[in-house]
């Protein structure tokens, strides 16, 4: 008789993980808030031919984010890439992941393959000869090499392990390789240890934590770094140069755009891939009184600047978020938005250079 798990087509149920603050076993507190409340996007001027896709920016004012930490009771063993805890039933919880449809779907996928679930039983099997660590915590994120995502999302996990005598904190090895990510965590972890899972551990009550862009964590990050970009009379033009593009991650650059940027004597500023320190990035906008950029990761550096300051940031429809919006208010600088429909064949957004022009010449200048 054939063995149903080593067929290649999967005869077993299908299993839906939950969340671990669904979980019984979770002990802790829960906040919900607005991002940035009191600020109010009015503060903000847009520009874009479609209403529907202006409010599409704004409905990130009205989004309610979830804050949490505590304890998972019990004991635990987590995977090498921090994202699924095991619990001694063989149940998959799932922790740190952003609560979105697209990752609820990947937690999904991960667990329903023949592999998870032999290897599954493997660790049951072994489970007390894995390692343990006890008052410990597990820190991922599946988006952890975006500048933005590391700062907003995971960095404020640390900011959430105050309240929690924890000393160990398991962080997936493949995360330490950036420069802004060894910067960061080298001035967030105090006196705790960092663990670097070559394998599965076990873990004892383990602290879980969530965190979202709030104001409360933009003052903390601001502070955690203690590093700022005087303000000055410089323009910069941020250009992007990501490993992976997709459409609208920078401006074309037309004879009209190239133009505009000589007129005004726009700087052009290129952060890499994360090869820079964050102290090196903040360096390149000294001295800025006008950023010009497309959406991406790379405005997570306003965090680190003062006004008074001018942002100008275009968008495509393809990605649309309010996150630098909600900062550059938060910290009461003058902002304009552009949402473009138009691209060009390589996918950059094309600029509405006589707008350009006219915040130039009327609010700038």
């Amino acid at each position: 008789m054939t063995d149903p798990s080593q067929s290649a087509t999967r005869v077993f149920p299908p299993e839906y993980p939950h969340s671990y603050f669904q979980n019984a076993h979770f002990r802790g507190a829960h906040e919900q808030r607005l991002p940035f409340l009191p600020f109010d996007p009015a503060q903000a001027t847009l520009f874009s031919r479609s209403e529907l896709m202006k409010n599409r920016l704004l409905v990130d004012f009205e989004r309610i984010q979830v804050e949490r930490s505590g304890l998972l009771l019990g004991e635990y063993v987590a995977l090498e890439d921090g994202l699924l805890l095991i619990d001694r039933k063989g149940n998959p919880i799932s922790i740190n992941f952003p609560e979105a449809f697209l990752t609820s779907q990947m937690v999904f996928n991960a667990t329903n393959t023949r592999d998870f679930w032999l290897r599954r039983q493997f660790l049951l099997d072994n489970w007390d000869s894995l390692p343990l660590i006890r008052n410990g915590a597990v820190f991922s994120h599946i988006y952890h090499n975006n500048y933005y995502h590391f700062t907003f999302e995971f960095m404020q996990n640390f900011r959430l392990l105050s309240s929690y005598p924890v000393g160990d904190v398991v962080i997936p090895r493949s995360i330490l390789k950036l420069n802004f990510q060894l910067d960061m965590i080298g001035r967030a972890l105090g006196d705790r240890r960092v663990v670097f899972p070559d394998g599965p551990v076990r873990l004892v009550d383990p602290v879980v934590t969530q965190s979202y862009q709030s104001y409360e964590g933009l003052r903390w990050i601001r502070g955690l770094m203690d590093v700022r970009a005087p303000a000055g009379s410089r323009r910069y033009f941020i250009k992007r140069s990501p490993q992976k593009t997709r459409p609208g991650n920078n401006i074309a650059e037309t004879p009209e755009f190239q133009a505009f940027l000589a007129r005004w004597h726009f700087e052009s500023v290129d952060f890499g891939n994360g090869e820079h320190s964050i102290e090196q990035q903040i360096q390149m906008l000294s001295g800025a009184a006008v950023i010009l950029a497309p959406h991406g990761a790379g405005l997570t550096n306003l965090a680190y600047l003062n006004p008074p300051l001018t942002i100008i940031e275009t968008f495509s429809r393809h990605v649309l978020s309010a996150s630098f919006l909600q900062i550059a208010i938060a910290l009461g600088f003058r902002y304009y938005g552009f949402i473009s429909e138009d691209v060009d064949e390589a996918g950059s957004i094309l600029p509405d250079v006589p707008q350009l022009q006219k915040i130039m010449e009327t609010t700038i200048a």
